[in-house]
């Protein structure tokens, strides 16, 4: 599954239904959009959590025990079944147009 940015906002990045249903609400003919890369997580000091929906900075007591969504992916203890990737936009772009 590819995700993408939109031109205009480097912060978040969606899956191509999302852009479809963004044309459509918003009454837009194209929007061009970033293809997004994954940064492995040994390049960054950051992380996603899908269940806040925002960025972290690893090491903060913001993840982990101190979090009252934290659920460890085994069970017992470790990173979060909510603990996701950051990426970022590459240079190759589409232009997705409304039909």
């Amino acid at each position: 599954m590819k995700y993408y940015f939109r031109e205009d906002d480097d912060e978040t990045c969606y899956l191509i239904n999302h852009w479809k249903r963004f044309l459509e609400e918003n009454q837009l003919d194209e929007i061009k959009l970033f293809e997004a890369e994954r940064i492995k997580s040994s390049d960054t000091e950051y992380f996603y959590c899908h269940i806040a929906g925002e960025t972290g900075l690893k090491g903060e007591n913001t993840c982990g025990k101190d979090c009252k969504d934290y659920i460890p992916c085994n069970g017992k203890t470790g990173k979060c079944k909510f603990y996701g990737n950051t990426y970022e936009a590459k240079e190759n772009f589409i232009t997705l147009k409304t039909k």
